[in-house]
């Protein structure tokens, strides 16, 4: 359903952003409910275009900036929004009227968080957003909580959070990988759109995983399916080696001398 401030707002569950054909999907089960997660969002984007809009600035000199390196979702957005109008000054007040909002999944009660989080994983993976839309690998977030939970053994819904995003590297890499040779093969170049976040998840896709993987070894290694969780990181940072190799011949077959 399409979400009604005044009727939804304290409502929790799950939603879909839709930004120019491109989806974001996430959950809420704070007690606030969608609209607080909203307006967070909404102050980060703002900001976001307040510094584009600034003199002498213009995206890319915001988004390779190190203060802005790690902003991997509102990156995307606003790279998503400008391309609907590129005037950063004008999507500063008016970005909200290009983000269509659907409530996937509702509940005036707070959720079972494994139920939540299986319903979101679900519409996550039936959308495919994690390739050609905004939502990050499943890692970058587990990554987050671990660090504030420090030194705790994984939870059943961290491994399934874990695995969730080793099923996503390999779904995303394999794609941007099959992509390029194509585009090579054919000599046209990739949608603006697609070719921004195949190169940018491209060069930040497995940062959170690496770090997960060596700050979390010595859980790891005491797991059953050790083994295949290490295959898994190894044959991901080749797939992800691969495809920087091929961004660059990308890069060089179409002239391309920025990002």
């Amino acid at each position: 359903m399409k979400y009604i401030q005044k009727e939804h707002k304290t409502l929790k569950g799950v939603f879909k952003w839709t930004i120019n054909g491109k989806v974001y999907i996430a959950k809420t089960n704070a007690k606030s409910g969608f609209s607080s997660r909203f307006t967070s969002h909404f102050t980060a984007i703002k900001q976001y275009l307040q510094e584009v809009a600034k003199k002498r600035n213009d995206f890319n000199a915001v988004f390779l900036h190190p203060s802005w390196s790690n902003k991997y979702l509102y990156t995307k957005i606003v790279s998503e929004l400008l391309k609907i109008n590129p005037d950063a000054k004008y999507m500063v007040d008016n970005f909200k009227d290009y983000i269509d909002i659907q409530i996937l999944e509702s509940s005036e009660e707070l959720y079972d968080e494994k139920e939540l989080q299986d319903l979101e994983l679900k519409h996550i993976f039936a959308h495919k957003c994690y390739i050609y839309g905004f939502n990050q690998n499943e890692t970058s977030s587990l990554l987050f909580d671990r660090n504030i939970h420090r030194n705790t053994e994984y939870t059943p819904t961290e491994k399934e959070r874990l695995q969730a995003g080793i099923k996503q590297f390999y779904e995303s890499l394999q794609t941007y990988l099959n992509d390029i040779d194509k585009a090579l093969e054919t000599n046209i170049r990739l949608n603006p759109s697609h070719e921004f976040l195949l190169k940018y998840n491209g060069l930040n896709l497995i940062t959170a995983f690496d770090e997960l993987y060596f700050f979390d070894l010595v859980f790891y290694e005491n797991w059953a399916d050790f083994e295949q969780i290490k295959n898994d990181h190894w044959e991901i940072v080749q797939l992800n080696d691969r495809l920087k190799e091929r961004i660059q011949d990308y890069n060089r077959h179409f002239k391309i001398d920025k990002f």
